[in-house]
């Protein structure tokens, strides 16, 4: 029987014949946030990425052994359209192409089909610190926002969208202490709506707001369960 909002069992991924991930076994409970850690090349990107069916968009042959359950369902029978509605994924390419927009340009492709105004948001948007960016209202080149802020923005959207799930690969890494400090105290708040999924190669700095920590190398799972069982064991 699933017990967890998100369920790997027995997972395993090939890319073009090399194993990426390897017999994968993680259980993860609905509102917590959970943090992947593991160098460079560990395979948490691509954890992550499974969860949202992106890898299979990304790479020109895979092959995927065990199954992912969420909410109980096998991963391989949602829609994918639907299924991302429901698990959002963003990465530093989410970033860089927000460098290309105003204010307004990111509004109309995140609330597409739905009308925007500062007024309507302006408590949401003074509460995600980004009301005091917008000097040029609406028309504000986001390429002017620091990365703290962008990051701001981004889960000021995915507030008001409020998937079910929140996955965050490694946008965070490069933060200094107090930016990480402001963004991490929101994302704990915004965890009693979405459950969130954080991927770093930095995991002492993500510790206290952590609910579940897993230590990914080499594609296997060297460690899952308490933050600070795994910093004593350390």
């Amino acid at each position: 029987m699933m017990k967890g909002l998100i369920e790997f069992n027995d997972y395993s991924l090939i890319v073009e014949n090399i194993d990426v991930l390897s017999n994968i076994n993680l259980s993860f409970e609905e509102g917590k946030v959970i943090l992947i850690y593991g160098p460079r090349g560990s395979g948490k990107s691509t954890l992550l990425r499974s969860l949202v069916r992106l890898n299979e968009e990304i790479y020109y042959s895979i092959v995927e052994k065990g199954e992912i359950f969420f909410n109980g369902k096998n991963l391989r029978d949602f829609d994918v359209k639907f299924l991302r509605k429901q698990i959002t994924y963003v990465d530093t390419s989410f970033l860089e192409a927000m460098d290309e927009l105003s204010f307004k340009g990111f509004v109309e492709l995140g609330f597409r089909g739905n009308d925007f105004s500062l007024e309507d948001f302006s408590k949401e948007l003074d509460d995600f610190e980004i009301l005091r960016n917008l000097d040029k209202g609406l028309n504000t080149p986001l390429k002017c926002f620091y990365p703290a802020d962008k990051i701001m923005l981004l889960l000021f959207f995915l507030s008001v969208k409020s998937p079910q799930v929140i996955l965050i690969d490694s946008i965070l890494d490069h933060l200094d202490d107090e930016n990480l400090e402001r963004v991490s105290r929101k994302l704990k708040t915004l965890s009693c709506k979405s459950t969130m999924i954080i991927s770093t190669r930095f995991h002492q700095r993500f510790l206290p707001i952590a609910d579940l920590l897993v230590v990914i190398r080499d594609g296997k799972i060297e460690y899952e369960g308490v933050p600070e069982f795994f910093v004593l064991e350390g």
